[in-house]
């Protein structure tokens, strides 16, 4: 398909790599296949204050183990130039402003939240809510309320028009999105971020390394993207989306990923990395996950099941996976929908049956 490109949004690679980190991955090589276009695999090392070779040395091995293909490999770390430079842009467009606001932030700096955002009692991801006080999970102190001069990004509802999403049922918590933070501000710089910053009116403000990330859709100059996260991070498309529509540039479809539990145990990663089959791995990840469901295990009957093929039969399994039909004409997220519901274990085995 013309200009059109399919990415993995930056991947944080982890010493421990839990199977769940190659669904993105496989997903791209897959359905890059089958539309026939580039694929780009991106990783985030912009997140890492620690040196991070030796884990992304342990996950690119795995990518390899899966032989998952592409044609560009991102660091998104390379590309914080461009980053500031749109955020820069922001600014002259009136999207980003500097004001003074409240913020809670703990000893640490882990914890930095705009006191408006906060919802009593209410936990987060690095905080936690004791005695009606605000604590911080890291370094298990209070966050206090500081007054400070800070960059906020207003989510002008005029940018925030429908979303291209695959499945189609997560419209409604972007919805949601919308409703809460249509005409609100949000903080975009932090105090203790050190490494990303901007001068303005010889001020510096440290941006917030999250927001980096979800301008990665201005990195590749492909007017046609496909990007791939999980649905764990809507908020975060939610905010890659507004950013896009208004540069006004690119036609983008997000692809937000189910999240499978119980892969740490150790059980199923020998189930799942038991045969040296790249397509026996490759075909676990594509077969567990249901697209109708924002959480699920991984299945043990389909791992069992596929664990028994031999390799030319989990060989005419794929290759039916990669001749999957699609009109051309169709949307993108037409098109990505129709694939995500063929492929599907119950039906496809009847392929091999009919081989035999």
């Amino acid at each position: 398909m013309e200009n059109l490109m399919i990415s993995t949004m930056p991947i944080k690679p982890y010493n421990k790599i839990n199977p769940g980190l190659m669904i993105a991955p496989v997903i791209c090589d897959v359905i890059g296949d089958i539309l026939k276009c580039k694929k780009v695999l991106a990783l985030n090392l912009l997140h890492s204050y620690d040196d991070k070779s030796v884990d992304l040395d342990k996950y690119l091995s795995k990518i390899v183990e899966f032989d998952i293909n592409y044609n560009e490999l991102i660091k998104d770390i390379n590309y914080t130039d461009i980053y500031l430079s749109k955020i820069e842009q922001l600014i002259y467009m009136g999207f980003i402003e500097i004001k003074k606001g409240i913020v809670l932030r703990c000893d640490c700096g882990k914890v930095e939240i705009e006191k408006k955002s906060v919802i009593n009692n209410k936990n987060g991801n690095l905080y936690h809510w004791e005695n009606n006080k605000m604590i911080c999970s890291c370094c298990n102190r209070e966050c206090k309320e500081y007054e400070q001069t800070n960059l906020y990004m207003k989510i002008d509802s005029n940018f925030v028009n429908d979303i291209s999403i695959s499945p189609l049922f997560l419209k409604k918590e972007l919805c949601n999105l919308l409703n809460r933070f249509s005409e609100r501000e949000i903080l975009i710089s932090k105090n203790r971020q050190k490494d990303y910053f901007i001068n303005i009116n010889n001020q510096r403000f440290n941006i917030d390394i999250d927001m980096l990330w979800m301008m990665f859709n201005q990195v590749e100059e492909s007017k046609n993207q496909i990007l791939i996260a999980s649905n764990h991070q809507l908020y975060q498309i939610f905010i890659s989306n507004y950013i896009n529509n208004i540069f006004g540039e690119k036609s983008i479809h997000y692809i937000a990923t189910p999240y499978l539990t119980n892969g740490e145990h150790l059980d199923l990663i020998k189930k799942i990395y038991s045969k040296h089959s790249c397509l026996y791995k490759k075909l676990v990840v594509l077969y567990s996950l249901k697209w109708k469901y924002k959480t699920l295990n991984w299945n043990n009957g389909i791992i069992e099941l596929l664990n028994k093929l031999d390799d030319e039969s989990l060989g005419v399994l794929y290759n039916h996976l990669l001749n999957i039909n699609f009109d051309e004409q169709n949307s993108i997220q037409n098109i990505v929908n129709k694939i995500f519901s063929e492929i599907n274990l119950n039906n496809n085995i009847k392929v091999l049956k009919r081989n035999k």
